[in-house]
């Protein structure tokens, strides 16, 4: 069994693309809201491939201190690695929300990430962009797709600075958790992972 540790913050479309890739309703979804409050894993039997769905990390700080919220992060990510070994590990799949610029919550999130899972989890990591139809039609293709580039360098300039080992993204994925059929090179969330990377 191949197993990808899907990992994001809250909100930002990581059961849909589950839901997708599995070809049912099989992650909770909600509108705006982190859903997903366990670890849990999603098996696609057909194709051998296991998806480790994990809760948003989350840096919002209504009653907490930074350090308190820092510290709950920490918290979880450690959780996180002693659930995680009872499986082999392949590869990490980072989802996030298609926008122009890393905001800070998201740079908190990659700099705990690069320092805190282990570094072989990191070869063959993947990048998945949701919710890439309402910025195709707001940008146009080709800044679009200049967009694309320019967020891809700037998360993994971020990265290659918390953490010297990590290289590059084998892979980005660009979806849409509302509207499929959203782009002529659009493809099936399924051919993109079962691809051997």
């Amino acid at each position: 069994m191949i197993n990808y540790i899907v990992i994001g913050n809250s909100g930002v479309g990581k059961s849909s693309f589950i839901n997708n890739y599995i070809g049912k309703q099989v992650a909770k979804t909600g509108k705006y809201k982190e859903i997903t409050k366990d670890i849990k894993r999603y098996t696609k039997k057909s194709k051998n491939i296991s998806l480790i769905d994990l809760p948003g990390l989350n840096f919002q700080q209504d009653s907490q201190t930074s350090s308190e919220v820092e510290q709950q992060n920490i918290a979880y990510l450690r959780k996180l690695i002693e659930v995680t070994k009872q499986f082999t590990i392949h590869g990490i799949i980072y989802v996030t929300a298609f926008h122009p610029r890393l905001s800070s919550a998201e740079r908190e999130t990659l700099r705990l990430i690069a320092k805190e899972l282990p570094n072989h989890y990191w070869k063959n990591s993947m990048i998945v962009f949701t919710f890439c139809a309402g910025r195709l039609d707001t940008l146009g293709s080709d800044k679009f797709e200049s967009g694309v580039q320019a967020r891809l360098q700037e998360i993994t300039d971020y990265l290659k600075k918390e953490n010297r080992d990590f290289g590059f993204f084998k892979r980005v994925i660009l979806v849409d958790n509302v509207n499929f059929n959203w782009h002529e090179n659009a493809r099936e969330i399924s051919e993109c992972l079962d691809e051997k990377i």
